[in-house]
């Protein structure tokens, strides 16, 4: 039960590192574009 739980908690934390990651992915891309956009 413990290795459930545990692998279980693991997913949801990895999921939601993988989303936080393209969050701060996409920000990161439109600010540089914006910063592009503004300079050219």
């Amino acid at each position: 039960m413990m290795a459930d739980d545990e692998s279980t908690g693991g997913i949801v934390e990895s999921s939601v590192s993988q989303s936080g990651y393209v969050l701060v992915w996409t920000v990161a891309s439109l600010v540089s574009f914006a910063i592009f956009f503004i300079y050219f």
